[in-house]
């Protein structure tokens, strides 16, 4: 509930959780924010009212990045009751609930993406706070100006009448350096080092020795020749720390947040206790809870404690200072209260919260009380450059940690060196030094493409699909055979089957033969790469992999398939088996820009824009408004006018990503792979929701479970989740997008 300038980062442990790291952290009333190196702002908690800034009201449990920031340099971060600003030099941007116009861009509609906030032009904002529901900056000019609820008077305008826009303050030939806003009142500390607060006063809050409102600014009480250096204010109290060591509050005391020893409320500032031969150096208020940082970095807190908000690994109320346990002797170098939780940063930048955790505030990925301190934990930094997702499991590329896979690992097809399953993203082992430049995975094993154009596949090999020579399952990286000479440019995973189109524009394909899906002209399972025949002259650009079938794509822009046809898949006009590829009919002379293979149904998205699907239909996942098997290209139905940029097929549902960054999907939606909200089975394009209006820069589609990797290099997952392929820490099946985690959990995991 005041202001914090705060810098964070992600910190990476080789075989360990991946935790937030920052200078600072902001605490609101349920949720929690922080500003990472790279300039982005992440939050986690409650997010009823955007206040996540994610473009979106989901909770989340653990650290999500704030959109519509790009480009802007944030010096400060604060976060109210429900809303959350930022301060960039030139501005202030805020989002959240904006009921009493607390967002101060001249409305009172709630916004989940940052807005400006108006009257501000030509001021250099140092300095924010956020209370309940209004908000204030601190001029460079030594100004002060508020925003929003204003029925207690602390905007300091003189008046009690709400303001939508920033207003200026009250404190004529006075200079501000700081502000801090609590429920109904807010303070102001000066360059001399007195202290003036207004608004609402019914507690004492104001330390002006009475319990009258005030619309304007006021003296404190018994401060004099007292300099104070920091302040703090709760919902009805407030606190600061002063030149002579010590921390003085005032207000409401009714859980004894005032610290003197008593529940007794103060209107005038009175001494803290248990701080004898410590030296305070910052000061947080809650709602009724106060906590201090010392000089040797020790945190402690007073006040209530019922969700474990003071740290000391009970739920007693202290009425004096008490310290925090379990930051393993580490230093603070900041601490924030939020409404019923408190967080730390400590010397090495990593964050530590606790308390109440019901919206996940705490963020460490569960909604469970803590009594004393538990990491923070978000993507860990990892920014994604695509995404593949497989039957059971999903795995994804990073540009500054390599491959990472997470789900179903019951034939080691996470590569981690064990058949554990991950609900979050694992490190690929194995590859040391190697550069992976494509990875994709299927149903029980996957594969990659490193940069000397050599390919290593992990997983299940019971059909020689790792293209080793053997039948033998590897739970790590193993070098495909056969290639010695070729390059290899890109790979596809099926079933059981895996192919690699060569820098020539040849194809190789190895593991099981049964419907001819290796295209050899046989039905003889191959446990090293053979060549796909009838392609001589072709130059193919793109292979994809279904269940029992291959299809891929010619630089002329034809579609051919090859292998099981009894649904259609093959897009041929006929039902009949192919060992060797056939041309898709029905195209009408249009041009592929790319194949898509799902399970046992295949999709062309055509240069036009247009999308076509043909094969199994039993749960509508071509489309075409029916569920009768196509044996030709059909329609999808619900794109009308709208140009895809790239899709995907699953087991029994498809998806389709258009240019302006929307995703549809239809088909089978037991699980809610569908990504609509819904476990309802869609015959045409339904739009998948709860990306809130961000774009997504590339589509995956899995057996039963659907990512997208966003433009700010996070991934977003929903459907099937029973074996953690979603990579959000959980098991439960989301019919929405979700966050994948860079955590492994050791807690039982609870849904929504």
């Amino acid at each position: 509930m005041r202001v914090l300038v705060v810098v964070a980062a992600w910190v990476a442990t080789p075989g360990q959780a991946q935790e937030v790291s920052a200078q600072s952290v902001v605490a609101g009333r349920a949720h929690t924010c922080a500003l990472g190196v790279d300039g982005r702002v992440l939050c986690w908690g409650a997010n009823g009212s955007g206040q996540l800034g994610d473009g979106s009201i989901s909770a989340r449990r653990t650290a999500v990045p704030v959109s519509g920031l790009a480009g802007l340099t944030v010096t400060a971060l604060v976060a109210g009751s429900d809303h959350t600003c930022v301060a960039f030099g030139g501005g202030v941007r805020c989002w959240g609930r904006n009921n009493a116009g607390q967002l101060g861009d001249g409305s009172t509609t709630t916004r989940n993406q940052p807005v400006a906030v108006q009257g501000l032009a030509g001021l250099n904002i140092i300095g924010l706070a956020a209370g309940h529901s209004h908000t204030c900056a601190v001029a460079s000019n030594g100004s002060l100006r508020c925003w929003g609820w204003n029925g207690w008077g602390q905007l300091g305008d003189g008046g009690t009448a709400d303001q939508h826009v920033a207003v200026l303050v009250a404190l004529p030939g006075l200079t501000v350096t700081a502000v801090a806003a609590g429920y109904g009142h807010s303070c102001a500390l000066l360059n001399t080092g007195g202290l003036r607060c207004w608004g609402m006063n019914n507690s004492g809050q104001l330390g002006d020795g009475s319990n009258s409102q005030s619309l304007a600014p006021v003296t404190l009480s018994g401060l004099s020749g007292l300099v104070a250096n920091a302040i703090a204010a709760g919902s009805m109290h407030g606190c600061a720390t002063f030149a002579d060591g010590r921390v003085r509050c005032w207000g409401a005391n009714t859980e004894g947040q005032l610290g003197d020893g008593s529940t007794t409320n103060r209107n005038v500032p009175v001494e803290a206790n248990g701080l004898t031969g410590v030296t305070p150096v910052q000061v947080t208020a809650g709602e009724a809870h106060t906590c201090t940082r010392l000089s040797n970095g020790q945190v402690r807190c007073w006040g209530l404690n019922d969700q474990g908000r003071l740290g000391d690994g009970t739920t007693l109320r202290r009425l004096s200072a008490t310290a925090v346990v379990g930051l393993d002797g580490q230093v603070a170098t900041t601490v924030a209260a939020g409404s019923r939780h408190t967080c730390a940063r400590l010397q090495d930048s990593r964050l530590r919260c606790w308390g109440d955790n019901g919206q996940g505030q705490v963020g460490d990925g569960s909604v469970a009380e803590r009594d004393r301190p538990v990491v923070v934990v978000g993507l860990g930094g990892l920014l994604a450059t695509t995404v593949a997702a497989g039957y059971w499991h999903t795995c994804a590329l990073f540009a500054n940690a390599g491959p990472r896979c997470w789900g179903s690992n019951r034939y080691g097809q996470l590569g981690d060196g064990t058949t554990t399953d991950r609900f979050s993203p694992t490190p690929v082992a194995g590859l040391g030094t190697l550069t992976v430049t494509a990875i994709a995975g299927s149903e029980s094993h996957a594969c990659a493409v490193i940069s000397d154009g050599s390919v290593r596949c992990w997983g299940n090999n019971n059909r020689g699909q790792l293209g080793n020579g053997t039948t033998t399952n590897s739970t790590a990286p193993v070098v495909v055979s056969g290639l010695v000479g070729l390059s290899v440019t890109a790979v596809a995973v099926g079933s059981a089957h895996s192919c690699a189109r060569v820098s020539d524009g040849s194809l190789r394909c190895w593991g099981q033969n049964l419907d001819g899906q290796l295209g050899d002209g046989t039905t003889t399972q191959r446990t090293t790469p053979v060549l796909v025949q009838g392609l001589a002259g072709v130059n193919v650009t793109t292979v994809v992999a279904g269940g029992g079938h291959t299809c891929a794509r010619s630089g002329d822009g034809a579609m051919r398939c090859w292998g099981d046809n009894g649904a259609g898949q093959l897009g041929d006009g006929t039902n009949l088996r192919r060992l060797t590829p056939t041309l898709v009919a029905g195209l009408s002379g249009q041009a592929v820009a790319a194949p898509i293979a799902g399970y046992v149904h295949s999709c062309a998205r055509l240069q036009s824009g247009a999308l076509m699907c043909w094969g199994e239909n039993g749960s509508g996942q071509l489309g075409d408004g029916t569920t009768a098997n196509r044996n030709a290209p059909v329609a999808v139905l619900g794109l009308a006018g709208m140009l895809v940029a790239d899709a995907g097929a699953g087991e029994l549902h498809s998806c389709a990503r258009i240019v302006d960054g929307r995703v549809y999907c239809w088909g089978d939606n037991d699980y809610g792979q569908l990504g609509d909200g819904s476990r309802i089975d869609r015959y045409q394009a339904s739009q998948s929701v709860g990306l809130g209006g961000v774009a997504a820069s590339q589509l995956s589609v899995g057996g039963l479970h659907s990512c997208v990797r966003l433009p700010d290099t996070s991934l977003r997952c929903w459907g099937e989740n029973n074996e953690g392929r979603l990579g959000n820490g959980e098991a439960s099946y989301y019919p929405m997008p979700r966050p994948v985690i860079d955590r492994l959990f050791g807690d039982a995991f609870e849904s929504w």
